[in-house]
């Protein structure tokens, strides 16, 4: 009986051992399954980090091409509006060339036409092409400030967020 007892004890020795491994492998599941779903939290808490810092981004980018749209209309109408300053001038300085042409009011200076200016004409087509070099190292130098500030703004929208 003595024996009974013993494989009995070491039966439910053994039953025991079993059921408590079974109890810790259930509870290594359970942990690992918490960590899974922390895991996968804190990856979808990260994602929807990742997509407001891109969203941020892309709205900051969006931001400096409208400024540089805007900058750009602006300087096409100061265009426009230099260009018809620039004609004005050019016919203003016409008009005194041909004024600079005009023969003398004295009667008795000869009648062979009207005296050559030299100096007038020059005057015109100095003044011309003063403005209109003028007029494209302006364009040039708006159109690389925009460009410029635009390349800032882009660095500045696709650097880390700014708080």
């Amino acid at each position: 009986m003595t024996r009974a007892i013993a494989a009995l004890a070491l039966l439910l020795a053994a039953l025991a051992a079993w059921q408590w491994s079974r109890i810790d492998a259930l509870q290594a599941k359970v942990e690992l399954a918490d960590e899974r779903a922390a895991a996968a939290a804190q990856a979808a808490k990260d994602e929807r980090a990742a997509r407001a810092t891109e969203a941020a981004r892309a709205s900051r980018l969006q931001e400096a091409l409208d400024a540089e749209h805007h900058a750009r209309t602006a300087l096409e109408a100061d265009v426009r509006r230099a260009d018809a300053a620039a004609v004005s001038l050019r016919q203003r300085t016409r008009d005194l060339a041909v004024a600079a042409r005009c023969p003398a009011a004295n009667p008795t200076a000869a009648s062979g036409g009207p005296p050559a200016n030299p100096a007038a004409d020059l005057l015109e087509e100095l003044s011309g092409w003063i403005d209109e070099a003028a007029g494209e190292i302006a364009l040039y130098a708006a159109k690389a400030s925009i460009a410029g500030q635009l390349c800032e703004r882009t660095y500045d929208a696709l650097g880390p967020p700014q708080e």
